[in-house]
């Protein structure tokens, strides 16, 4: 997936005919998953994308709970859009469990800190909660 818009669109595209040939191909919805969250980083409202994102990580994971991909999706969609440190740290603690060894997961658990650390510096220091694109843009260079 190219990291702009334009990769991103066309991924959301690429994985609904992948979607549509086999509904319970759950590693497609984790994908699907992945580009709407990242989608929200360049022009789609993350008040759109990110429900779109849990949706297709939630169904992945209705599909195949074993998997790792969707519960780094969930996770990661949770954190941006909910702000919900338990249920985030959750799913990308499963996923890590499930593949010791899966990059994304661990990356993802590494964005999930900077994250928090970020909110307990608002907490502590500013006054004033720092921005998802920032934590994004530091932690995905």
């Amino acid at each position: 997936m190219r990291g702009d818009q334009a990769g991103y669109s066309n991924a959301i595209v690429q994985f609904d005919p992948a979607i549509a040939l086999d509904p319970n191909f759950a590693l497609a919805y984790a994908g699907l998953s992945d580009a709407w969250s990242a989608s929200s980083i360049t022009r789609v409202p993350p008040a759109e994308a990110y429900p779109r994102a849990k949706a297709a990580a939630r169904k992945a994971l209705e599909l195949q709970d074993d998997l790792p991909d969707p519960h780094v999706a969930l996770g990661m969609a949770i954190l941006f859009d909910d702000w919900d440190w338990q249920k985030a740290e959750s799913q990308l603690t499963r996923a890590i469990t499930l593949a010791p060894d899966l990059a994304q997961a661990h990356d993802a658990y590494a964005c999930f800190l900077a994250a928090a650390a970020g909110g307990l510096l608002w907490w502590s220091v500013k006054g004033r909660p720092i921005s998802t694109s920032r934590i994004q843009a530091v932690t995905f260079g």
